[in-house]
């Protein structure tokens, strides 16, 4: 039975108490909310940061550079011998990649002769993994057999003691390729394949 007295109605209100209760709710709230959301924020970041490290430890040269063309990032090719290669990455095969110069023009490098890559200042550092693009089917001495029809002029880095020899790339076997030089008289070299760091050329 109501006997009038205060608080026996179970849908009254409650009555503000000292120091505006309500007020201190609303900021307990807000700070509660704060937290989940640097909580959340923290995980969101080490799960980022896990994320990279695990793309970091299955990353390859090979996709590196992949990836470096994909991008159209500007790269500097450190090399076993002469000056490095400076371009953009326009295809890699199994054991070489073709850089476009300002320079040199296209300059196809042998894989095992690039000792680093290194981005230019300005662009953003690449992670390249397997899951990624993957290398054309194309050899550099298949690359060269099919440019030796077209006779082109070409510069050949050789490996060993990084002398240079240019001419018109005439011929290309098995293990071996021939320039005819532009000297007076004409020259033929013959140079074998395994000695052969670069070729570049201008199409």
């Amino acid at each position: 039975m109501d006997d009038g007295s205060p608080g026996c109605d179970q849908g009254s209100l409650p009555t503000p108490g000292p120091g505006d209760d309500l007020a201190e709710l609303a900021r307990d709230l807000a700070r509660w909310a704060g937290e989940a959301r640097q909580q959340e924020a923290a995980a969101t970041r080490s799960r980022r940061r896990w994320l990279e490290q695990q793309a970091a430890e299955e990353a390859t040269f090979v996709a590196v550079l992949l990836a470096f063309g994909e991008g159209r990032v500007p790269v500097v090719l450190g090399v076993t011998s002469g000056n490095p290669v400076r371009g953009l990455v326009a295809a890699v095969g199994r054991d070489f990649c073709a850089v476009r110069t300002v320079e040199r023009g296209t300059v196809l490098v042998r894989l095992e002769d690039i000792t680093d890559a290194r981005v230019r200042p300005g662009h953003s550092a690449v992670i390249g993994t397997q899951g990624g693009g993957a290398p054309t089917d194309m050899a550099l001495a298949d690359v060269l057999f099919g440019m030796a029809g077209e006779r082109p002029e070409v510069v050949i880095s050789l490996r060993r003691g990084g002398g240079q020899l240019s001419g018109e790339l005439r011929t290309v076997g098995v293990d071996v390729a021939s320039l005819r030089t532009r000297s007076d008289p004409p020259a033929t070299i013959y140079v074998p394949m395994d000695a052969v760091s670069q070729v570049s050329f201008r199409p």
